[in-house]
């Protein structure tokens, strides 16, 4: 219905989650986030995020995240 497959949007799904939940103020390190996300290994989900965004949730982070707080 989507025009991709189930396991793509969930992919997606969990990609567009963990990226809202990199950029929130918080302490959670990336391997938690990638578990609360739905990915128990830190290194695949650094690897599936990396194949979706371009960027290691690191990268990302940086890429977004002012220092002026």
């Amino acid at each position: 219905m989507k025009g991709v497959s189930p396991i793509e949007y969930l992919t997606q799904l969990r990609i567009e989650k963990a990226k809202r939940l990199i950029l929130e103020p918080s302490n959670h390190k990336f391997k938690d986030i990638g578990d609360m996300v739905g990915y128990s290994n830190p290194y695949y989900f650094s690897k599936v995020f990396k194949l979706v965004t371009g960027l290691t949730p690191s990268e990302y982070k940086n890429a977004y995240v002012t220092t002026d707080r």
